[in-house]
Protein backbone atom coordinates (compact mmCIF):
# COMPACT_ATOMS: atom_id res chain seq x y z
CA UNK A 1 0.00 0.00 0.00
CA UNK A 2 1.88 3.22 -1.04
CA UNK A 3 1.25 5.74 1.82
CA UNK A 4 2.74 8.38 0.08
CA UNK A 5 5.84 10.84 1.28
CA UNK A 6 6.68 10.26 4.74
CA UNK A 7 8.64 13.27 7.03
CA UNK A 8 9.21 13.96 9.84
CA UNK A 9 8.71 17.69 11.08
CA UNK A 10 9.63 19.46 14.16
CA UNK A 11 8.50 22.99 15.52
CA UNK A 12 10.12 24.93 18.47
CA UNK A 13 7.36 26.84 20.15
CA UNK A 14 7.08 28.89 23.13
CA UNK A 15 3.27 28.85 24.22
CA UNK A 16 1.72 30.05 27.34
CA UNK A 17 0.69 27.12 29.58
CA UNK A 18 -3.31 27.68 29.16
CA UNK A 19 -2.42 26.30 25.52
CA UNK A 20 -2.22 22.88 25.74
CA UNK A 21 -0.02 20.99 23.59
CA UNK A 22 -3.26 19.22 22.06
CA UNK A 23 -4.93 22.60 21.09
CA UNK A 24 -1.66 23.91 19.67
CA UNK A 25 -1.09 21.01 17.26
CA UNK A 26 -4.67 20.98 16.03
CA UNK A 27 -5.09 24.29 15.37
CA UNK A 28 -1.42 24.29 13.59
CA UNK A 29 -2.71 20.84 11.52
CA UNK A 30 -5.77 22.76 10.44
CA UNK A 31 -4.25 25.74 9.32
CA UNK A 32 -1.37 24.32 7.63
CA UNK A 33 -3.89 21.52 6.14
CA UNK A 34 -6.40 24.95 4.61
CA UNK A 35 -3.39 26.77 3.23
CA UNK A 36 -1.66 24.08 1.68
CA UNK A 37 -5.29 22.68 -0.20
CA UNK A 38 -6.30 26.07 -1.15
CA UNK A 39 -2.05 26.79 -2.65
CA UNK A 40 -2.25 23.74 -4.42
CA UNK A 41 -5.51 22.23 -5.19
CA UNK A 42 -4.09 18.95 -6.73
CA UNK A 43 -1.71 17.94 -4.20
CA UNK A 44 -3.40 15.20 -2.07
CA UNK A 45 -2.42 16.32 1.84
CA UNK A 46 -3.35 15.03 5.09
CA UNK A 47 -1.72 15.00 8.20
CA UNK A 48 -1.02 11.59 10.34
CA UNK A 49 -2.74 11.07 13.33
CA UNK A 50 -1.24 11.94 16.40
CA UNK A 51 2.03 13.70 17.59
CA UNK A 52 4.10 14.03 19.75
CA UNK A 53 5.51 17.02 21.99
CA UNK A 54 8.44 17.50 24.14
CA UNK A 55 8.94 20.67 26.87
CA UNK A 56 12.26 22.26 26.77
CA UNK A 57 14.06 24.72 29.42
CA UNK A 58 14.83 28.54 28.38
CA UNK A 59 18.55 27.47 28.58
CA UNK A 60 18.05 24.71 26.14
CA UNK A 61 16.24 26.54 23.59
CA UNK A 62 19.02 27.53 21.31
CA UNK A 63 20.24 24.34 21.26
CA UNK A 64 16.93 22.90 20.45
CA UNK A 65 16.63 25.12 17.45
CA UNK A 66 20.25 24.10 16.47
CA UNK A 67 18.99 20.62 16.35
CA UNK A 68 16.51 21.06 14.27
CA UNK A 69 17.99 23.19 11.61
CA UNK A 70 20.09 20.25 11.31
CA UNK A 71 17.65 17.90 11.08
CA UNK A 72 17.33 17.69 7.13
CA UNK A 73 20.87 17.00 6.99
CA UNK A 74 20.80 14.54 9.72
CA UNK A 75 17.82 12.68 8.18
CA UNK A 76 18.67 13.26 4.43
CA UNK A 77 20.33 9.75 4.73
CA UNK A 78 18.20 7.68 6.20
CA UNK A 79 15.36 6.06 4.59
CA UNK A 80 12.92 5.36 7.20
CA UNK A 81 12.05 2.15 6.00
Amino acid sequence: MDRGLWTADSLLVLRKPRVSESELVRDVKANSSRWVRETWPAVGFGWQDGFAAFSVSHSCVDDVRRYIENQEGRHGSMTYQ
